[in-house]
């Protein structure tokens, strides 16, 4: 009987344990779906140029933004070539590196960059 009794109470925490797990889960994921609501996720590639084991150049070569304005883009290709710069890593030859990077801004801040542009 006792031996019935531990295997209960096993297959109780074990039970316990799992529906906790699922539970902090969903938490997790319901966190990162949250940004979703309030900001937006721009790709961005960047292009780094070395000459002599120096940095001689930022180049951003692409901005995946289909509904963005020309002051838009712009303020972004200017926040991408900052991130890049700090992003940065020593090269040993003469080379391209190419960077993939996403910005996440807020829906709010977007939509004053545009009234910015309409205002002027």
């Amino acid at each position: 009987m006792e031996k019935r009794l531990k295997h209960i109470s096993k297959l109780k925490i074990t039970g316990f344990l799992a529906v906790f797990c699922l539970i902090g889960n969903i938490y997790v994921l319901n966190a990162q779906i949250g940004y979703q609501k309030d900001s937006l996720q721009i790709k961005v590639y960047a292009e780094y140029q070395y000459v002599n084991q120096q940095l001689k150049a930022i180049e951003i070569t692409r901005i995946f933004c289909d509904y963005c304005s020309e002051s838009q883009l712009e303020k972004i290709k200017k926040e991408a070539s900052r991130l890049a710069y700090l992003s940065r890593h020593p090269s040993k030859s003469n080379e391209t590196k190419k960077l993939a990077m996403y910005i996440r801004v807020s829906k709010k801040d977007f939509a004053a960059i545009k009234q910015q542009e309409i205002n002027n």
